[in-house]
């Protein structure tokens, strides 16, 4: 999952005539595709927070967990802020951060849409875009999608580089996971993206496999704007998530009405959780105080931020099989961000290291 703080890529927009041309550095197209947080954005509003209500298989599993740990039945809040984008948070002061983080990750595909979108934010990142330049070829054309023209573009890493690798798994298992490649089918007028398909390489213990992941995006119009309304997530052709949103009015302001996402649960069948919402607040009547999970301020983003990065490339040492490397790094999470939610994680990684 991508948690860094974004700095834009002041590079020129370019935009299509009326004989929709593709612009002379199709990498520019890259820096239109609107983040969702700029497809949500509405005059007057700035903030908003909301109760949830879920419904199926998992709320009971989650009612069970909290049973076992003697703890009170999770409740969830949904919060929006405009320079932030959107939250899934745990309300229930008394769960432990690594638990919250743990439950809050259940529904990442809650955020799906936000999260997928900020994927294609991340290479407004001067130095990411730059590499990305450097290490890939594209291939842009126009091509029939749902019988309609639509921008193809085909990012392909070069030689042996790889457009983004990350290690996922346990310690004891890790998996490293390179992307070779990124295909983008985009409507031309607004540049929303209508599908992405990531090639992948996942390589663990004696196993390597390729993988090819792909998102397909319909849109649907609201109030004389177009927002997200249903995401469909596939791996190697089997669908693995289907997720559809409902919008409403509320004060003038469109929100989410209600979610369902569709997903196969660990025993290969087919669950779906319903999540609909109560008790919208906006702009300064908004509780925004959960976001980051009982620690308030931009400090504490930074400071989560800061330890994540740390902890994601003590996983690469690990991989990488340099466990002088991984300790020391997991020691500074531990000692220098103690409050952060990947301290417990970090602590227990080391306890297994040799």
């Amino acid at each position: 999952m991508i948690y860094r703080m974004l700095l834009l890529f002041t590079a020129a927009v370019f935009t299509f005539s009326s004989d929709n041309t593709i612009p002379s550095d199709p990498y520019s197209l890259l820096v239109d595709i609107p983040a969702f947080s700029d497809l949500f954005s509405q005059k007057g509003l700035s903030a908003y927070s909301a109760e949830t209500r879920i419904a199926g298989p998992i709320r009971k599993s989650l009612d069970a967990l909290a049973a076992e740990k003697g703890l009170q039945q999770p409740e969830f809040n949904e919060l929006y802020d405009s320079k932030r984008g959107f939250a899934f948070k745990i309300r229930n002061s008394t769960y432990p951060p690594t638990l919250k983080r743990m439950i809050e990750e259940m529904f990442i595909p809650v955020l799906v849409f936000d999260r997928v979108i900020s994927v294609m934010e991340s290479k407004r990142e001067l130095g990411w875009f730059q590499r990305f330049r450097s290490i890939t070829t594209c291939d842009a054309k126009f091509v029939q999608y749902n019988n309609q023209p639509h921008i193809r573009l085909a990012f392909t890493a070069i030689a042996d580089s790889s457009i983004e690798a990350r290690t996922e798994g346990s310690a004891a298992a890790p998996v490293s996971v390179n992307t070779k490649s990124m295909t983008f089918i985009l409507e031309p007028k607004n540049k929303l993206v209508k599908q992405l398909k990531i090639d992948q390489i996942e390589k663990g213990v004696n196993k390597e496999i390729r993988v090819e992941k792909k998102f397909l995006f319909e849109y649907k119009i609201v109030n004389g704007r177009e927002f997200p309304s249903e995401l469909i997530i596939e791996k190697d052709g089997k669908e693995e998530i289907r997720f559809r949103a409902d919008y409403e009015q509320i004060k003038g302001f469109t929100v989410f009405d209600k979610k369902q996402f569709r997903y196969i649960g660990a025993d290969g069948r087919t669950d779906t959780v319903n999540i609909s919402y109560t008790k919208y607040s906006f702009n300064k009547d908004a509780d925004l105080s959960q976001w980051e999970s009982g620690n308030k301020g931009k400090d504490a983003l930074t400071k989560e931020a800061d330890a994540d990065k740390l902890f994601q490339k003590a996983r690469d040492a690990i991989m990488n099989g340099d466990s002088g490397k991984a300790k020391s790094l997991l020691k500074k999470i531990i000692k220098d961000y103690p409050q952060t939610a990947v301290a417990e994680q970090a602590a227990t990684l080391l306890e297994g290291l040799p």
